[in-house]
């Protein structure tokens, strides 16, 4: 046995870089936190959240400097006197008129979680202080309006901080080399009393965009659910929904072939000089707020929306007829020729399928006479307890799926398996811990019982089987994808795949690297979820690698220090399998994501509702697969789960083409973008405007921890919502002394 203490060069064949569990929070910069305070913030749930940045006013030419002699001010903590005080009512208004309804209601969520509410002010940066008898009194004590931003030529300029630290002990600051790009964006605020949406402004030229919504309030794209990755606001083409594509392309008078614009307009941070107060120890980003712009809005052009919408609903539907059915460019395949594809698509999943679930899940068969006795068995009355089971079909699969769930991601040679499973449903009937399932006095009457329920149980796992993987494809049932008990099944599969190439990767890591203690390699979690690092299809081009390397021909063509690793066959073959049915997912996965965006948001919307049902259905407790080790975002979960599934027919591939095809119909009806384009049409608009409401989002670019980990972004929380003076406003005009002769 080697020494665990010793260095163990290890090899490693990465399929990409891989996701850093690093923890990294926006948090309230030093010189505005009071002293002692933690710098991260936490919701109201405890749970860690990123800080909004803050917006500080200087109405002074040289308001950079002013900036720094605050902060020089502060070294230590927030120090108010060192910053310039704010005024209720000039520097707080309420929302504009474009902004309320008839009655005067906010046309925003002012309640709920998503309600918009004016960060609470420090009073201490508060020109008109209250008593804090007044502030113990009423949340009124603080100026109950949102934030109003004057422009540089009324002599108002702001700028926003933020700062990044570590969630360890003691809250590192990250380190400066690693961010290697910091920005803000300013979003603008959308009417909905029910929700908090914002747009963004896509530019176009420097002096020409649009408002367009296409992230949520977190800066995940729309449509593709809250565990998607945030937006790249410098590659922001492919998170355009689907519903919008539209509208952008009626906007900039864009044909089909026209790529979209890819950016959003941001605006640089600086990283604070280490020279300046106790910034060293820090890591502060700072930067301009722009509230003033000479761009404007596109008006639409004379491209009928409506007309494009339908161009793209038929570009998409071409695609994947074409790229899912067959190579046939012009889909002019007749409907027999069709079926046929999508027969030849299902028989290349059913074969390694079935191959599969023999090798690891499939118990041997037992014969029909077995199976009638054992159910007359236990259909039979006991005197005094009546039958132990109504109907023994039932019961046994309730007690053969919890049993089998239950011991999922236990790894063991298929037989003694299976002997696990048997005995756990023994002792479910036995205890009558199922919800309506046996009679578990009347059960424990009958001699033959237990017995007979394992022939059931063995028997029924076949029935369940035989729906979606045959040994003969031609009895496949048509309505295997939405099986409730058939997603159970192949759920208990993929977690057999996961524990099978866990012990295929223990065998050959203790064979290379001399010890078998390798928990930590193959049991990690990713916190903050607690995510197990490997999934059914985590370890699979690793274990290929390595297998590869096995051979005879990869030992002569890279001899390896260590011995020839001497896996069991059944646990090679299965990671075969598996490896062929993730090919065929991929392909088709591959050829039908080139439909654009609405694919992916119809796949997004997918895999959250089996997550969900799924989940309730194996009574895990949350929506949450990964944590069991399932990720439906990678093969062959995707594949199995959601798209195509295991017994694809024509009915289902057209439903799901059809489905891809309405999310273009979820957006603006046309006679709203109509009105709108008669509007903008008759009225240049400028991109920041004194009737609408906006919040500034910073944003970081952050290079991993070492070159195996890929780059993340990461984006604080929303600023302070604010309007937008008025040129003419008099209120943020600052007095100019003269001398005036007497």
């Amino acid at each position: 046995m080697v020494d665990k203490s010793t260095t163990v060069n290890r090899l490693i064949i990465p399929a990409q870089r891989s996701v850093t569990d690093e923890k990294l929070f926006s948090a309230i910069p030093w010189f505005l936190r009071d002293k002692d305070a933690k710098p991260i913030l936490r919701d109201e749930n405890g749970k860690l959240v990123n800080a909004p940045p803050e917006l500080l006013q200087f109405t002074r030419d040289e308001f950079i400097d002013a900036l720094f002699q605050a902060i020089e001010l502060s070294p230590e903590s927030f120090n108010a006197e060192a910053f310039e005080k704010l005024i209720s009512y000039r520097d707080y208004a309420e929302p504009p008129n474009s902004m309320r309804n008839l009655q005067g209601e906010p046309l925003y969520p002012t309640t709920g979680p998503e309600a918009i509410l004016r960060y609470e002010p420090r009073t201490e940066l508060l020109e008109d202080q209250v008593t804090p008898q007044q502030a113990e009194q009423s949340e009124q004590a603080t100026i109950a309006w949102l934030r109003k931003l004057y422009l540089p030529l009324q002599r108002h300029f702001h700028i926003v901080s933020t700062e990044i630290v570590c969630a360890r002990d003691g809250y590192p600051r990250l380190v400066r080399k690693r961010i290697l790009e910091a920005g803000l964006i300013v979003r603008r605020l959308v009417a909905d009393q029910a929700h908090q949406r914002w747009e963004d402004w896509v530019r176009v030229t420097e002096d020409k965009g649009l408002w367009l919504e296409i992230a949520d309030r977190n800066m995940a794209p729309l449509g593709l659910g809250p565990q998607h990755p945030t937006i790249d606001p410098h590659s922001i083409d492919e998170a355009v929904p689907a519903a919008a594509e539209a509208e952008l392309r009626a906007r900039l008078n864009l044909s089909l072939e026209d790529e979209l614009p890819n950016t959003l307009q941001t605006e640089p941070l600086s990283l604070l000089s280490s020279t300046i107060g106790t910034a060293a120890e820090h890591t502060v980003l700072y930067g301009y707020a722009p509230v003033m712009s000479r761009a404007h809005q596109l008006p639409q052009k004379t491209k009928n929306p409506g007309d494009i919408r339908q161009i793209l609903k038929d570009r998409a539907r071409k695609h994947l007829r074409k790229e899912l059915f067959s190579d046939d460019p012009e889909n002019s395949l007749s409907n027999a020729e069709l079926v046929a594809n999508v027969n030849s698509l299902r028989e290349s999943i059913r074969a390694p399928l079935r191959q599969l679930l023999e090798l690891i899940l499939l118990p041997t068969k037992p014969n029909t006479v077995a199976v009638e006795s054992a159910r007359s068995a236990l259909e039979t009355s006991v005197i005094g307890f009546g039958p132990p089971s109504k109907d023994a079909d039932v019961d046994a699969t309730k007690t053969l799926l919890a049993a089998m769930w239950d011991r999922a991601d236990n790894f063991n040679d298929k037989d003694n398996w299976w002997n696990s499973v048997i005995n756990a449903g023994i002792e479910d009937a036995k205890k009558g811990t199922l919800t309506g399932a046996w009679n578990a006095e009347a059960f424990n009457k009958v001699t033959s019982g237990p017995t007979d329920l394992a022939i059931l149980m063995k028997n029924h796992i076949y029935v369940i089987v035989d729906r979606f993987a045959p040994a003969l494809s031609d009895v496949q049932s048509p309505t295997a994808n939405n099986d409730t008990e058939v997603k159970q099944v192949i759920a208990i599969l993929l977690m057999r795949i996961r524990a099978v190439r866990k012990q295929l990767g223990k065998v050959i890591y203790a064979n290379t690297l001399g010890y078998f203690d390798i928990d930590f390699d193959l049991n990690r979690i990713l916190p903050p979820r607690n995510d197990p690092v490997v999934t059914a299809g985590s370890l699979a081009d690793e274990l290929s690698a390595w297998l590869a390397l096995n051979t005879t021909q990869g030992r002569v063509e890279w001899p390896q220090p260590w011995p020839a690793s001497t896996p069991a066959r059944f646990l090679v073959d299965a990671h075969a399998l598996a490896t062929e049915l993730e090919a065929v997912f991929h392909d088709v996965h591959t050829r039908g994501s080139g439909a654009g965006n609405a694919y992916t948001e119809v796949i997004s919307a997918r895999i959250a509702t089996v997550d969900m049902d799924l989940s309730a259905q194996l009574a895990i407790g949350t929506s949450n697969l990964r944590r069991q080790g399932l990720d439906l975002n990678g093969q062959p979960e995707f594949g199995l789960l959601v798209h195509p599934g295991p017994a694809p027919t024509l009915d289902t591939m057209n439903n799901f083409i059809d489905a891809v095809i309405t999310r273009y119909d979820s957006g603006q009806s046309d006679d709203e973008v109509n009105r709108e384009t008669a509007n903008l049409l008759n009225l240049v608009r400028p991109r920041f405007d004194a009737d609408s409401l906006y919040a500034i989002w910073c944003y970081a670019r952050v290079a991993g921890r070492t070159p195996c980990e890929e780059e993340r972004i990461l984006w604080t929380q929303r600023s302070d919502v604010f309007a937008i003076a008025e040129p003419s406003d008099i209120l943020g005009v600052r007095p100019v002394p003269c001398n005036c002769p007497t």
